[in-house]
């Protein structure tokens, strides 16, 4: 099982984790409101998934 951790972007203050899917994975990024600054990580990595500015994506290192 894939976990992805949830980080406040501005504070890197862990927020929540959830199991990785591509169901859950475009849903969480559906709900963000517009003012949270977000960093999914993948927990076992511990590698920067993306950032989010609102429900945008910021910085994205893996585009494949």
């Amino acid at each position: 099982m894939k976990l992805i951790d949830l980080y406040d972007n501005n504070r890197l203050k862990y927020m929540w984790s959830f199991e990785y899917t591509d169901k859950n994975f475009v849903n969480y990024l559906a709900a963000i409101p517009q003012s949270k600054f977000i960093r999914l990580v993948e927990l076992s990595s511990d590698e920067v998934v993306l950032t989010t500015i609102g429900n945008f994506l910021d910085y994205v290192p893996d585009q494949n």
